[in-house]
């Protein structure tokens, strides 16, 4: 099978016909293709891979990076394809995705996927239950973290040029993302 056509309708069972070797995610029946990762998106995915990896070695949290893809829903034709994400619940592992919200969400964002990453993906997050999304912002050397609360989001923005130089999860209180590391500073 070739690229897929966008114009076209897909189910989830479409979707994951597709060759392995096409990166996309699926919106409600619509094929998203998706970018190819520039070499600063790639080392910083890597930095908070190996940071994130390392504290859950061991934990009951399990840690997947990209290429993986996410059925959020069970009753929707919506897969996401995010940067990195962990997960309490091994039973949502499935054969091809993850079946169902993961409990954190990262993604790197480039900026021709700034209103995609902070409109509809944080819509989806929130209504899948999503409990932490973190968007990377490169050129910012930012991270803004959304916590889920009494159904939604509360923000906190941890930004070098501030300062801020960690990270902390409510999900997992003792991770410490060191953010100069994470930026190469």
């Amino acid at each position: 099978m070739n690229e897929p056509n966008i114009d076209g309708h897909y189910t989830f069972q479409d979707w994951y016909s597709l060759p392995d070797v096409v990166r996309t995610e699926l919106y409600d029946g619509k094929v998203r293709m998706m970018s190819i990762p520039t070499p600063m998106h790639q080392m910083v995915s890597l930095k908070l891979t190996l940071q994130i990896g390392a504290f859950l070695g061991g934990n009951t949290y399990q840690f997947f990076h990209a290429p993986i893809g996410v059925k959020l829903f069970a009753d929707r034709d919506v897969v996401v394809s995010p940067d990195a994400l962990v997960i309490s619940d091994i039973e949502k592992i499935g054969e091809k995705v993850i079946l169902g919200a993961p409990d954190i969400v990262i993604e790197i964002m480039s900026p021709s996927d700034m209103n995609y990453e902070t409109t509809e993906k944080l819509g989806l997050y929130l209504k899948s239950g999503v409990r932490e999304y973190w968007i990377v912002c490169l050129e910012a050397k930012m991270v803004i973290v959304y916590i889920l609360r009494n159904s939604e989001y509360s923000v906190r923005i941890h930004a070098l040029s501030s300062g801020d130089t960690e990270i902390r999860t409510g999900i997992l209180p003792e991770l410490r993302i060191n953010l100069l590391d994470v930026f190469g500073v």
